[in-house]
């Protein structure tokens, strides 16, 4: 019994010292690497894309599942060729309590490795699904403002970045999108400037959205000295929308964004030149420069 346990506990002890080593000196890399400043060639004429930004932090979270992958591989193959080298020879005059607490420290680091391994997929996960949902309707406002309009992808709005911001002769519409998993039979209803999914009690309120689309309505007036109104719209793929409420906002899933089009107000039409001021703006706000 004492060898068993003086065999894990060596082996376990060289496997854990090679596994931060091999940690510490990845993490260290990938900091360099991405320390670096990166130049984007033609940055001026690529504009940031559908989901852009949620992209970027999916590839943050792959690195880091890689590391922890990569960490574990490590640790078993160190583990495995330790113990069959008899690693136990190293603590072979140890007492009984050292070895006992050296393999309690071993477990707790496994536990640890992969307790963060499993939240960061929790997170690949959910965040996988929001780019998705952020597509779906990223390019299906591609299509509904093909003759109606540009359409311009993670802009940036006060502290806060919008969605999708479309933007025509017909008015300005800040797109936000709320990426919720649907239910069979899922619906949504909007009242008092708060959805109601009908899958749970809670409630989110739209308090943040309306704020980022009054801060870009107060960006763009100042830029065209013209009172701009940014409509809010809010997408919830794969819900159906059961009410639209107050008439405030906009509710749409990825198969009824048409409906913008006929979500319209007079008072809110712009001419050419504000259109085209406002392009240009956006333009170089979303460009990658």
């Amino acid at each position: 019994m004492d060898m068993d346990v003086q065999a894990v506990s060596g082996a376990a002890t060289v496997a854990i010292a090679c596994t931060v080593a091999f940690y510490v000196i990845a993490k260290t890399w990938q900091m360099l690497i991405y320390s670096f400043p990166k130049s984007q060639n033609f940055a001026d004429s690529i504009m940031r894309e559908s989901a852009e930004r949620i992209r970027h932090e999916l590839n943050h979270l792959s690195r880091k599942q890689l590391t922890y992958l990569s960490a574990g591989t490590v640790f078993i193959l160190i583990f495995a060729t330790a113990y069959v080298l008899n690693a136990e020879q190293l603590y072979v005059d140890y007492p009984q309590w050292q070895l006992n607490m050296l393999l309690v420290i071993a477990a707790l680091t496994m536990m640890f490795g992969m307790h963060r391994s499993w939240r960061t997929f929790s997170e690949w996960r959910q965040l996988s699904f929001k780019r998705d949902a952020t597509l779906s309707i990223g390019h299906g406002l591609q299509k509904v403002a093909t003759d109606n309009g540009r359409v311009y992808h993670d802009v940036d709005s006060g502290n806060n970045t919008i969605d999708h911001v479309v933007v025509g002769i017909k008015g300005v519409y800040g797109v936000h999108v709320i990426a919720r998993r649907p239910v069979k039979g899922g619906s949504v209803v909007a009242a008092g400037g708060k959805l109601r999914f009908s899958n749970s009690n809670d409630v989110i309120s739209v308090a943040d959205l309306r704020r980022a689309n009054s801060a870009l309505s107060r960006e763009l007036s100042a830029c065209t000295e013209t009172d701009i109104k940014v409509r809010l719209v809010i997408g919830v793929p794969g819900w159906e929308i059961e009410s639209q409420g107050d008439g405030s906002l906009l509710l749409v899933n990825e198969r009824n964004l048409p409906m913008i089009k006929g979500w319209r107000d007079t008072a809110e039409f712009l001419l050419n030149d504000v259109v085209d001021t406002i392009n240009a703006t956006l333009t170089v706000r979303c460009s990658l420069e």
